[in-house]
């Protein structure tokens, strides 16, 4: 269910920098992320209790206890174990139809039992996944990701010529770059970056796409790819600094 690529309407990517390969689509059709501010029904969940007995449910409890270094994003709130100690409850179902699409749901409520959000996604199997995410994986990440939105807000994106940071999805492929550049720093872990420099998931005359990614709302920058990606200088002739 993939949708036509555009500047920044493109399937949302999910990587780690201990991975080789480090492109998992995590959210389908995205929507181009501009800036989005916390929904203020939602700005006193910092702490959040997952409630529910199927895979979407514990799909979304290890979402958010990822560590912040493989993270798809900085997250504002946390996962706790007691329902008591928790700012909010959310309580997700999950619905399998007989053609196998599943539903993951969610409803967030107060310590009060009052309704603060709702939301319902489905689920779709993507082959360019290695090992493929299961249909309830993909549903649990779509309803995540936008309450995650709606707590946290949405940052803008980065603008190319802001970028001086770059964590490299792949470091091993380009274990040479970090020592060639003269104005652009290379770093480690995504949270430390401006941009992950990263395989987009598609290509283009036979070969893969390579892009500048905001690892902060999960879109690629626009104005610059390449499928002909030679070294260093192209990124610093990219982000304006060469």
């Amino acid at each position: 269910m993939k949708r036509p690529a555009t500047s920044r309407g493109r399937a949302v990517m999910r990587f780690s920098t201990f991975l080789s390969v480090a492109l998992l689509l995590l959210c389908p059709f995205a929507q181009a992320r501009g800036k989005k501010e916390p929904n203020p029904n939602l700005v006193n969940i910092h702490k959040l209790f997952i409630k529910g007995n199927n895979e979407a449910a514990t799909v979304a409890r290890k979402r958010v206890l990822i560590p912040r270094d493989q993270a798809t994003r900085a997250s504002c709130f946390g996962l706790v174990g007691n329902e008591a100690m928790a700012d909010g409850t959310l309580e997700i179902s999950q619905e399998t139809a007989p053609d196998g699409t599943v539903t993951a749901s969610g409803t967030l409520t107060d310590r009060a039992g009052n309704l603060l959000w709702s939301d319902s996604k489905q689920g779709h199997i993507f082959h360019l996944i290695n090992p493929p995410i299961s249909v309830a994986e993909s549903a649990t990440n779509s309803l995540m990701y936008g309450l995650e939105d709606e707590i946290c807000g949405v940052p803008p994106l980065i603008e190319l010529d802001k970028v001086r940071k770059i964590c490299i999805a792949s470091p091993e492929r380009f274990k040479n770059m970090t020592s060639e550049s003269g104005c652009l720093t290379f770093v480690n872990n995504w949270v430390d970056a401006d941009a992950v420099f990263t395989l987009a998931g598609r290509v283009q005359r036979g070969k893969s796409v390579w892009v500048l990614f905001d690892p902060k709302n999960n879109d690629e920058i626009p104005g610059w790819e390449t499928v002909s990606f030679k070294g260093v200088a192209d990124l610093e002739r990219a982000v304006g600094c060469r």
